[in-house]
């Protein structure tokens, strides 16, 4: 479902989603390194049949929030790789960076 010709978010973040227990999941995603961003985590909404999920930046000289904050991600092999925990209750999954490219996530089991 990429809506532009631009690379795949998923492939270049190696964007990773896995439920996690009845009503969580987690995803993981390493972003490009940028000196003028921190990633804070992700917003996120769901229709009972699609969980939207965005993920969230702001320039390092700003203050920025998200609904699902942005952790490390446990055993990442640095300090890039982030991890969210979302409600989650085996909807499909379509994950949105900065602009409007959305891409389905595949859902690992």
């Amino acid at each position: 479902m990429n809506t532009t010709a631009s690379p795949s978010l998923v492939s270049a973040w190696n964007i990773q989603f896995r439920p996690v227990g009845n009503e969580q999941a987690q995803l993981s995603f390493r972003p490009l390194v940028s000196s003028a961003k921190k990633y804070v985590g992700a917003d996120h909404r769901s229709d009972g049949k699609t969980l939207w999920v965005t993920l969230k930046s702001c320039l390092v000289t700003e203050s920025c929030s998200a609904m699902s904050p942005a952790q490390p991600a446990p055993g990442a092999a640095d300090k890039f790789t982030y991890m969210v925990v979302l409600p989650y209750k085996g909807e499909k999954v379509v994950v949105q960076g900065q602009g409007d490219v959305q891409e389905e996530l595949p859902v690992s089991r």
